[in-house]
């Protein structure tokens, strides 16, 4: 993944022979914040494209790399199904695969509310890596919040 383009979008670049495909939710990490990818794509072998991407690390825009790279996980289910959501109503509205971005914040900021994690490890990859670094008991006796 290339560092160029814009919060909403990134520049994918495939020096590959081989197409490449992108699987929608799938998690991005580097740069100056960490993304979720909007649709699941098949990028071509030798291309670049735009690829469209919403924002998961609210509050962060410094660079901690010079490029993505793909993560192991994937944005969680509710979340994604409410980006999903808006950017199907997006499209249908002629405005391109965009997600309301300040909904898919308030998701990840109400997920780490509920697992009582402080509103600064709102980022997925940070509760996410908070909650595996737990002991799995400590994980199960903490229910979230109804």
């Amino acid at each position: 993944m290339s560092k160029g383009g814009h919060v909403p979008e990134l520049l994918l670049i495939n020096r590959g022979d081989r197409p490449v495909l992108l699987i929608d939710g799938e998690e991005l990490v580097g740069a100056k914040q960490n993304r979720v990818l909007n649709l699941t794509i098949l990028a071509p072998a030798q291309s670049e494209i735009v690829i469209p991407v919403s924002c998961v690390e609210q509050g962060r825009w410094h660079e901690v790399s010079a490029a993505f790279c793909a993560s192991p996980r994937v944005h969680f289910a509710a979340g994604r199904a409410a980006k999903v959501a808006s950017v199907s109503d997006c499209l249908a509205q002629g405005q391109g695969a965009v997600s309301d971005q300040s909904e898919v914040w308030h998701h990840i900021a109400a997920k780490a509310a509920r697992f009582r994690l402080p509103e600064s490890l709102g980022a997925v990859r940070m509760a996410l890596s908070v909650l595996h670094s737990l002991p799995a008991a400590l994980v199960l006796s903490n229910r979230p919040i109804d």
